[in-house]
């Protein structure tokens, strides 16, 4: 059995504010599912967040449904719905409306697992699949997995959901994690959406797809020259699955993506990176998306660099240029004078009196912690006597 699997292409997506980016993250997903296509699967996964809001522009919504349609018209589509792609209020995504057509999408949403409170299986060419929409709740996330496992027969049993279920993943995102694949039962393969760079878990049989296109400069890695390190770089994923749940994967790169350069430097000359501004080190048919994160020996050295960052801004070279610059003149004096040095250099003459100041205030609110501490056992003792008054 054949499964293509692809996730989070976030449909209407404006990164960093961009008129491009709604194209860039359109044009990913029409390459994805085509990409798909031409592998002749016979299913197609799509673990969640299609859209990047589950309001989208009318115009958005129409081209993804007329695709989505066009798409499965020669093979299944299963998708979940993933955070994005639902509002907690209603708990349906915009693409709730094929669970009243006949065809090859199936959508899994929130609205019905919550009022039904259990998932039943989508079987196809004697496998059964388990969609399981982005679940917030974790204690209805686990409700929902164990009544899989008490029902899941034997044969092939895929999950497809959208959660955080590693330890790794949720050290990158910073994040709590929703559920340990350990929990998840004895699934042939566990097909995941949610996190952004594409990792795959031979040994416990999942993975993320990833997403399609970039929303952040932080789902890559980079090489020594900035570029993205093809280890990252965005994918789907072709499976073919034995029937005894072996399988082989291929990770088919895609094409479309904008292209992302990461450039740190440590107290640059301005001739050094006005050159590297310059210099583009690989030819792109888009223009890339520069992330600069720069240490500066001063304030004056970092406007120096803003103006000529600033120069290069409106000119072709770059879609963006995302400039993260940090002075290291304030953190080098405090470290070299400490803080009440620093202080008396800022206050000058005024040191004393704000050091009098701090301290009045300080005496202030110790006082009146007392003061109220005081107050308070006057009130437990009035009541504690009011008490054995009425009881007598």
């Amino acid at each position: 059995m054949r499964i293509v699997h692809l996730s989070d292409t976030h449909i209407g997506k404006r990164r960093y504010n961009l008129s491009s980016s709604p194209s860039d993250f359109l044009e990913a997903f029409e390459e994805a599912f085509e990409l798909a296509l031409s592998h002749s699967p016979d299913v197609i996964i799509h673990s969640g967040d299609v859209f990047d809001n589950p309001y989208p522009m009318n115009y958005t919504k129409r081209v993804v449904i007329e695709r989505l349609m066009r798409y499965s018209k020669s093979v299944p589509v299963l998708i979940v719905a993933g955070n994005h792609d639902y509002a907690d209020m209603d708990g349906l995504s915009p693409l709730s409306f094929f669970s009243f057509m006949d065809g090859n999408i199936h959508v899994s949403e929130f609205r019905d697992v919550a009022r039904k409170r259990s998932i039943q299986p989508l079987e196809m060419r004697g496998a059964r699949f388990y969609l399981m929409p982005f679940i917030r709740d974790r204690a209805l996330l686990r409700e929902m997995v164990n009544s899989i496992r008490e029902d899941m027969g034997s044969g092939l049993n895929f999950a497809v959901l959208h959660q955080i279920i590693d330890g790794f993943t949720a050290k990158r995102k910073n994040i709590t994690m929703d559920i340990n694949h350990e929990e998840l039962g004895t699934f042939s393969f566990i097909f995941v959406g949610h996190f952004h760079t594409p990792f795959l878990d031979r040994d416990n049989r999942f993975a993320y797809a990833g997403s399609t296109e970039a929303l952040s400069f932080d789902e890559y890695e980079y090489t020594g020259e900035g570029t993205v390190s093809p280890s990252t770089a965005k994918r789907i994923f072709v499976y073919d699955f034995s029937d005894d749940g072996s399988f082989r994967v291929e990770q088919i790169p895609l094409k479309s993506p904008r292209p992302f350069l990461f450039y740190a430097m440590d107290y640059p000359s301005v001739e050094e990176l006005r050159s590297r501004l310059e210099d583009i080190p690989v030819s792109h048919e888009k223009a890339p998306i520069l992330i600069l994160k720069i240490k500066a020996e001063s304030v004056k050295a970092m406007e120096e660099y803003l103006t000529v960052i600033n120069r290069f801004r409106d000119k072709e070279y770059y879609e963006h240029i995302r400039a993260d610059i940090t002075p290291d003149e304030v953190a080098v004096d405090v470290e070299s004078a400490g803080v009440e040095d620093i202080k008396r250099k800022i206050l000058g003459d005024f040191y004393e009196i704000v050091k009098d100041a701090e301290g009045f205030l300080e005496s202030m609110e110790e006082t009146a912690v007392r003061g109220y501490r005081e107050k308070l056992m006057d009130i437990l003792e009035k009541g504690y006597e009011d008490r054995g008054s009425k009881a007598d």
